[in-house]
């Protein structure tokens, strides 16, 4: 349960591999990422209303622009006097997030969020696995939307009291373009890297992420890459080797539970007194018998091996994409059976 003061913001669940390298954010990135910090806080919007009441109240002109602009240093006065006046404590979340980050930041080239590895582009270059596409649900006049695009950066803003927030900085492929941008293909979806979107909003929470992978499609061209959705049935947090050792103990660290094993116990009653050791007598058993037994337990191990041939949905071989490939006209039958994942986007 969270605790009264704890921010969602503040309770990211991550864990940074690589080199820290510590760097200065322009101006107007800084502002930026401040903003969208506090755009995306829920446990704030009343002082978010709050201040555009009295933007408002000043004329309509340029009136989300001046809001943008001037709530950071509106919050920041206000929660100080909220402090002064002795209604709020210094170690309040909502005071620590007034006051605003260090403009000193620390960059990062890999981060495990909730269990997910995600790298940037530069550290992908040297790596045969990409780990770097992103996925955010977002809305774009007034439509909800998926936005797809690549990992350039992994930034960390400190604030006071040891609290932190971790963005991604990204590049956003131009799908609002259904012709030009994005195409559909039944239920595949191949979206144009050449195309960027969104050049001045690149940030977003790491949180707010999902991943995926851009495969080659041959048949839109060089600059189209089919989206490959990932589903994380079974996600495993191994440590790198670069990452720090005091990371590597942290019990902070993004984990998926198991399911539970069972707690029943069976209890062998020994009732008679007698050693466990004693001689018996030896039985002779006919040879016919050793030879049936034999064949009886063949026939079970081929019955156990048939059971986890082809049956595990794990192991299920999704050829969508190979259907899509090899396939000559633009709307061809897809193969009815495949990942759930592809077919249940998930809905802002």
């Amino acid at each position: 349960m969270m605790a009264e003061n704890e921010y969602s913001i503040f309770s990211q669940k991550v864990r940074t591999l690589g080199a820290a390298i510590y760097d200065t954010l322009s101006d107007s990135d800084f502002r930026m990422i401040q903003w969208y910090i506090l755009n995306n806080c829920e446990e704030i919007e009343k002082y978010l209303n709050m201040h555009m009441e009295e933007v408002q109240k000043q004329g309509n002109v340029d009136l989300q622009q001046r809001h943008q602009a001037e709530f950071p240093s509106w919050l920041k006065r206000h929660v100080i006097k909220l402090n002064l006046e002795g209604s709020l404590e210094s170690n309040n979340h909502l005071y620590v997030l007034g006051l605003g980050p260090d403009t000193l930041i620390t960059r990062y080239t890999g981060i495990i969020v909730n269990g997910i590895r995600f790298h940037s582009i530069e550290r992908g270059t040297s790596r045969r696995t990409q780990n770097n596409g992103v996925l955010v649900k977002g809305v774009h006049n007034s439509e909800e939307i998926d936005f797809y695009g690549q990992l350039i950066d992994i930034i960390e803003l400190d604030y006071c009291n040891g609290n932190k927030v971790f963005i991604f900085k990204c590049d956003w492929w131009n799908v609002g373009d259904k012709k030009n941008g994005l195409r559909t293909n039944g239920d595949l979806i191949s979206v144009n890297v050449s195309r960027k979107w969104y050049t001045g909003d690149p940030f977003v929470l790491a949180t707010q992420a999902e991943q995926v992978f851009y495969i080659d499609d041959v048949k839109n061209g060089d600059n189209w890459k089919i989206v490959q959705k990932t589903n994380h049935r079974h996600i495993f947090n191994v440590p790198e080797v670069e990452g720090n050792e005091s990371d590597l103990a942290s019990n902070d660290d993004p984990y998926q539970q198991f399911e539970p094993v069972s707690n029943d116990v069976h209890q062998i009653n020994i009732e008679s007194n007698e050693s466990l050791n004693q001689e018996t007598e030896v039985e002779e058993i006919d040879s016919s018998f050793l030879s049936l037994k034999s064949r009886s337990m063949s026939n079970e191990r081929t019955i156990h091996t048939d059971l986890f041939d082809g049956d595990d949905e794990d192991d299920y071989d999704d050829d969508t994409i190979l259907n899509y490939l090899d396939g000559d006209g633009e709307n061809e039958d897809i193969d009815e059976e495949k990942d759930d994942d592809d077919d249940d986007d998930d809905e802002l």
